[in-house]
């Protein structure tokens, strides 16, 4: 495994502008699978800014869609049972983003607004490694890497990306209390949670711990697999966000 301390810009204070977007669906509009029609806009990020995407309408059940440069993909419907659509994520990747502002159902038509927020930037740390039959395994059969991580009282995520297999992650403060994902996806909209759905492209498999409650001292992250007899590259980025 090697690592590399990547500091995007963090020497220049994080973009404060927001953008917003007014639009209205029409039957000329292109459509997604399933006919709904969309509107597509872009904005761009850095890696590892923070952003959150918030539609909203008067007029129809509003379905937001957010795509970055590397294919990763978040989407929403009803924000934490509301009627607005709302992405928080952290961008995997710098350069420009995509949304498509749609409706939920087909018949959808009318006016809309969505409002792009970035955030603040992270530092990142990214180790890259990879899972092979010479990796000590797990009682199933499940090959893993272990990686420490000293971390102080700043808020931080960790991101997996593996490459031809199901990435797993699990970590373990210095309390002793334990994280796991296996997926990229979070109730609400945001792509990242401990445990959820799944997002993948092609061979490609993200996993993300976000919210993860800070604590001093040295954590320990285990990148292995969702199955035995599984493995490949993958990268492991710890995100940290100074105040």
């Amino acid at each position: 495994m090697k690592r590399l301390l990547l500091l995007p810009a963090l020497l220049l204070a994080a973009p404060v502008w927001g953008q917003t977007f007014t639009g209205e669906l029409q039957d000329s509009d292109p459509t997604r699978d399933g006919g709904n029609r969309y509107d597509a806009y872009t904005f761009t990020l850095r890696d590892g800014q923070q952003a959150k995407v918030r539609m909203q309408s008067d007029a129809f059940d509003t379905y937001l869609i957010v795509k970055g440069p590397d294919g990763a993909e978040f989407s929403n419907d009803d924000f934490e049972g509301t009627s607005v659509s709302q992405v928080e994520f952290v961008a995997s990747k710098g350069g420009t983003w995509t949304v498509w502002a749609s409706a939920f159902s087909d018949s959808g038509r009318g006016a809309y607004s969505v409002d792009v927020t970035p955030g603040k930037i992270a530092q990142i740390v990214t180790t890259e490694g990879r899972l092979d039959p010479r990796d000590q395994q797990f009682p199933k059969g499940e090959y893993y890497d272990l990686v420490e991580q000293r971390m102080g009282n700043t808020p931080f995520s960790i991101e997996l990306v593996s490459y031809g297999f199901d990435g797993f992650l699990v970590i373990q403060s210095p309390s002793g209390r334990y994280y796991r994902n296996d997926d990229d996806s979070m109730g609400g909209g945001s792509m990242y949670r401990e445990e959820g759905g799944s997002s993948s492209d092609g061979n490609i498999q993200r996993s993300a711990l976000r919210d993860i409650q800070p604590e001093a001292g040295v954590w320990k992250i285990w990148v292995t697999t969702l199955g035995g007899d599984t493995y490949g590259a993958y990268d492991l980025r710890v995100l940290t966000f100074p105040d």
